[in-house]
Parts: C-alpha cells; sequence; structure tokens
C-alpha cells in the first residue's frame, strides 16, 4: 500500500509554515534505517505550547567502515515519504482500534474511556525542508519524552519480527503491550486480513515509527 504510485504523498499538498529548527545538540540516536536528534521549533509545532521535537534523517550503512552516512537530496525526501506515510498509516489503524471499542463499550453498556484501556497514539509529523541551498530535508516529529531523568523511557512493545508482545517487571508496561496486541488483531479483523501494524514502539503512550504489514 504505502510503496504503490497511486498513495505516495504529494508534499506539494501538505500545509506549510515558515519556522526555525535547530537540533544536534545532543547525541543524535540511530535505528535502523534513521538517525534522530532532539530539538526544538521557533513555534509550536504539534501542541499549543511546547516547541519540542523531534528531528530526524534517514540513513544508510557504509559497509566500508561500518557507519550509517545521511542519505542527501531528492533521495532524503523519498525515504520520508514513504516513512510519513507509514506514520498516517499507523494513526489511521490505530484509531480504528479505539472506534472498535468505543462501539463495544456502546453495544455492552460499558462507561467510555475505561481506565483499562491504554490511549496509545501515533505521533503527529512533518516534513521539513530547508530554504538555503542545496536543500536538506528532515521529518519532524512530536517529541516523546524517553528521558529516566525526567520519568521517561523508551520502550519496544513489538518487534516487526514476532507476533509475541514483550513481557515487563512493570505490569502497566505490560499491560500496554498486550493491548497493542489486542490492537494487531482487531486491525487485521477490520481490514479482512489486509493490514496491520506490525512495530509498536515509543514511550508510555505516544508512539512512533510504525511498520505497516499489507502481505503477512
Amino acid at each position: 500500500l504505502i510503496d504503490r504510485g497511486t498513495t505516495k504523498l504529494d508534499i506539494l499538498k501538505f500545509p506549510s509554515k515558515l519556522i526555525t529548527i535547530s537540533y544536534g545538540a545532543g547525541r543524535p540516536k540511530s535505528g535502523t534505517f534513521k538517525t534522530a536528534w532532539d530539538g526544538t521549533s521557533s513555534q509550536p509545532l504539534f501542541s499549543l505550547t511546547s516547541h519540542e521535537i523531534c528531528v530526524k534523517q534517514a540513513h544508510v550503512r557504509d559497509s566500508t567502515d561500518n557507519t550509517n552516512k545521511i542519505v542527501h537530496g531528492a533521495s532524503q525526501l523519498d525515504l520520508l515519504l514513504v516513512e510519513i506515510n507509514c506514520n498516517l498509516w499507523g494513526s489511521a489503524l490505530q484509531k480504528l482500534v479505539v472506534s472498535f471499542i468505543q462501539e463495544k463499550d456502546k453495544e455492552l453498556g460499558n462507561s467510555p474511556s475505561s481506565p483499562s484501556v491504554p490511549h496509545m497514539y501515533f505521533v503527529s509529523a512533518g516534513i521539513a525542508i530547508s530554504e538555503s541551498e542545496p536543500k536538506q530535508v528532515f521529518l519532524v516529529e512530536e517529541h516523546i519524552n524517553t528521558s529516566p531523568e525526567t520519568g521517561g523511557m523508551w520502550v519496544k512493545y513489538l518487534n516487526n519480527d514476532s507476533p509475541v508482545p514483550k513481557l515487563f517487571k512493570d505490569p502497566e508496561r505490560t499491560r500496554r503491550s498486550l493491548f497493542l496486541s489486542f490492537s494487531q488483531h482487531v486491525q487485521y479483523e477490520l481490514t479482512e486480513g489486509n493490514v496491520f501494524i506490525s512495530d509498536y514502539q515509543g514511550g508510555e503512550l505516544a508512539l512512533t515509527d510504525p511498520q505497516i504489514i499489507t502481505s503477512p
């Protein structure tokens, strides 16, 4: 779904605004496909007050020195458009689960927004393109608190290579992991086996970097 030409995002149709982004002061975090930095924006992007953001760029592994190299130019834009498309699919599929739970609550006469159901969601995101030449392209996301110093933690709930949810010493974290496993089943059933999210990771409630499975 995310690779077909009919579903490729058109960058010109995105709503735009002029902002200044600062990043790179701290140590970058590198995943399999992207490098991420904590950053700030000159105006709030994803909330009414917070200027905190996460700034990401796609990288490739250089086999000659075994280091990650940032991709540049149009290739960076193409890779990040796939990433943001995955994020949009992830958000839509997770909202599908919320709607399913709300409908079942109504059918069963349960009180809505039960505290036993974690309200987990995928972060808001956008594409940033520099004004200066050569053009640089970034994926900009809502910031997730993963710092232990401020009570945060990065959590991998479900890998993309296994359907088995991770279990933790913290029962609340295990509850969220099991809920996300339940979410996969709901997505699979409601889309008649066509699509579900295979990679769940992020903070306590905010999630990022989903992988979308369309040919299980």
